[in-house]
This record gives C-alpha cells, structure tokens and sequence, in this order.
C-alpha cells in the first residue's frame, strides 16, 4: 500500500468520526431534550392531566394512599422518560461500539504503517548496502586503472667479477619500468638464483643464494630505473683465479618490492621477474643482456613487509 491510500483511508475515517459526533451533539439530544420539556410542560399544564390515577392494590391489600398516586400526566411523562433514557442507553451503546470499530481501524491502520515504515527502512538499507557495495568496486575498478605497473625491460651483467678467495661476486644491473599511471616507491629487493660456474668440469654447482636487501627507490608513471645487484657465490671445487661472467651458468628470479598510493599501511606489493645467462652472453662495453623470462605480478595482492637484510 502507498503513502497516498494511506492518507485518504485516515482522512475517511476521521471525516466519519467527526460527522458522528457532531450529530450526536447537535442534533440528535437536542432533540430528545426537547421532546423531553414537551412531555414535561405537557404533564404539568394540560387540563386531562390533573385527574389522579392510583396503582390497584395487590390481592389482601388495602386500599392504596392517596399520597402514593400520581397525576395522570406524571406516568405519561414518566413512561417518556423511560423511552428517553432507553434510546440514550442505545445511542451510548452504539457510540461505544462505533469507537470500538474506529479503534481497530486505527490500529490496523497504525501496523499498516509500521509495516510501511520498516519496509522503507529496508529499502533504505538496501540502497546503502549497495551504494557502499558500487563505492567498493570503484575503488577496485580505480585501482586497477590507476595503480603502478611494473616490468622488467632489461638485466645485465658486467663482464668482469669480482672473486676473493674462492668467493665469485658478479654485478647485474636490474632495469625496472612502471607502465601505471602513479607512482611506485620500491622498497627492497630480492634474489633467488642457482649458478653453476662452466670452468670446473663437470659444472661446479654454486650454493643456492638468496636474500633480501633494504633498497629505496622512486619510478615516476612511465619511468624506469636501474636497480644493482652484487651477487655472491661460493662454487664447488673451486680453488680461486680469474672468473669471467661469461664462465658463469645462472638461472634466478628477482623480485622487486614496492609500495603506491593505494596501499594500507603496513603493507607492500611484489612483482617478479625470472632470468638467466642462457649460452653465450655477447658483451659490449664490459656488459650484456641476460634472457628475461616470465613476470609474477602481486600487484593486486597486498603483503606484509619484510625486514631489510
């Protein structure tokens, strides 16, 4: 039911309620109080009137007292009064059940409207579970759109190393571009490789290196940035000399950690890069490109930082 029903069956019966009364009051016992002064003056002053009717006397009675009979007049205006009251007893009972009906009317109408009311509360609530559901996935929907993207667009490694005893350091050069649209502010880095040095037959396997370093760094949207690595290895068998890049077989996946304008505090995003030296290495000017393989983006997945190393 609406609003507008709702209304008009109130506005029906208040109308019926006032127009009961007002002819309760104003017409009908002014009426019967008229009707009663008639009977009343006509019992007093009509000549048929004066003449004394007494009640007869019950079986071994006697004779009834003058004093206990009444004008003729008197129980015609007594009879009157009776008729009078009687129907004021029926008016008053009539109004009372008129009240009672109008009482459920109200009371149905009062649940009806209840009812209404907490249906609106319903669809009010609804509308904000959905409004915050819609606000919920524009959020998404702009981060998605908005949040920063990063690739790797080249690793290399510089030819000569570094060794020290029977330690081999390599230097790679991570280049890391954000194709989103706001900034990424790297927070640190990690590696995990597997190398394996060709001038030990059979191929002196490396232990398998990994670890996390606190690096700090800021990519512009569309920019890039060189990150470096120094790698350290400690090979098999191996007893020191002169250790070229190109004499080294390495497989790993680096992985960069980053924050952007989207995220919660406390919280970090990764994307991860695989790569290798593959079979030969061509050098120019003292570096090469190594492969890079397959991206593992985190960027829609919040982590937990991590301690620098």
């Amino acid at each position: 039911m609406n609003k507008n029903l709702l209304g008009v069956s109130v506005v029906v019966a208040l109308t019926v309620l006032i127009i009961y009364f007002v002819n309760l009051n104003a017409i009908q016992r002014p009426a019967e109080q008229a009707k009663n002064d008639h009977w009343a003056e006509q019992a007093r002053t009509a000549p048929e009137n004066f003449q004394l009717v007494c009640p007869a006397p019950a079986e071994n009675e006697n004779s009834i007292a003058t004093d206990q009979c009444k004008r003729q007049g008197q129980y015609e205006y007594d009879r009157q009064q009776q008729i009078i009251d009687h129907k004021a007893q029926v008016s008053m009972r009539n109004a009372a059940w008129f009240g009672f009906g109008l009482g459920v009317v109200g009371m149905f109408l009062l649940a009806w409207t209840l009812h209404e009311t907490q249906g609106a509360a319903r669809s009010a609530a609804d509308t904000l579970k959905i409004a915050q559901d819609t606000l919920v996935e524009a959020k998404k929907s702009t981060r998605l759109e908005m949040q920063p993207y990063l690739s790797c667009s080249q690793i290399l490694i510089r030819e000569n190393t570094r060794v020290k005893g029977k330690e081999v350091r390599t230097h790679q050069i991570i280049k890391i571009k954000n194709n989103g649209k706001t900034p990424a502010y790297i927070t640190g880095s990690a590696t995990s490789i597997i190398a394996s040095l060709k001038t030990v037959d059979p191929w002196s396997k490396s232990k398998d290196v990994q670890g996390r370093f606190h690096q700090s760094w800021y990519i512009p949207p569309n920019g890039e940035e060189s990150i470096p690595m120094y790698t350290k290895y400690e090979f098999e068998r191996f007893d020191g000399g002169k250790v070229d890049a190109s004499q080294i077989n390495i497989k790993g996946r680096f992985t960069v950690f980053y924050t952007d304008e989207f995220t919660a505090d406390g919280k970090e995003m990764s994307a991860a890069f695989d790569y290798g030296t593959g079979d030969n290495l061509d050098f120019k000017d003292g570096f090469a490109s190594m492969l890079v393989g397959s991206t593992y983006s985190t960027t829609e997945t919040d982590k937990p930082k991590r301690q620098g190393h």
